[in-house]
């Protein structure tokens, strides 16, 4: 499960890499990734990023739903496209 804070994330993911930690498996780098907001990497991890990805699009800020939808839609896998659907679009006023 992903922490819903997208500053908790970021942080976790740079202590992580300050203590030297390197992701072994891609779903583990996903989830690392999208704390430190590697978007051209987790392109490259591909169809094992679409499941953590998919978590983040419940995030509470639009600006990081935009972006994880834009790297679901450059790594192109199927079982991406209802979480998409159903994604939450930006608030109005």
């Amino acid at each position: 499960m992903i922490c819903d804070d997208w500053y908790v994330r970021e942080i976790a993911a740079n202590i992580l890499e300050k203590i030297g930690w390197i992701p072994t498996d891609p779903v583990a780098r996903s989830y690392y990734l999208i704390g430190r907001k590697g978007r051209d990497e987790l392109v490259e991890v591909g169809p094992s990023a679409v499941s953590p990805l998919v978590q983040s699009l419940a995030d509470g800020d639009w600006h990081i739903r935009k972006s994880v939808a834009q790297v679901l839609g450059e790594i192109r896998d199927a079982s991406a496209i209802d979480p998409l659907i159903r994604a939450k679009g930006p608030e109005m006023p």
